[in-house]
């Protein structure tokens, strides 16, 4: 059940990466599956590859703030 605090961490997130707040819920539900576009935006906006947030059984090196995401 969503608190008011996890609603407002969607909709901060939404509004971060120019996307709809449903979206955002249904990519963490997994009802929905996000662009490769808003895949990068995603990973861009948590400075992480796209490996690492949506395929987290791969095996991914640590990423540092030099390195490009990809």
């Amino acid at each position: 059940f969503p608190t008011r605090r996890s609603s407002d961490l969607r909709l901060f997130l939404a509004k971060a990466v120019d996307c709809s707040y449903t979206s955002i819920c249904a990519y963490e539900y997994g009802d929905r599956v996000p662009s490769d576009r808003m895949k990068i935006r995603l990973a861009e906006h948590f400075h992480r590859t796209v490996g690492e947030i949506f395929f987290p059984d791969d095996n991914h090196e640590t990423r540092t703030d030099h390195d490009e995401v990809r």
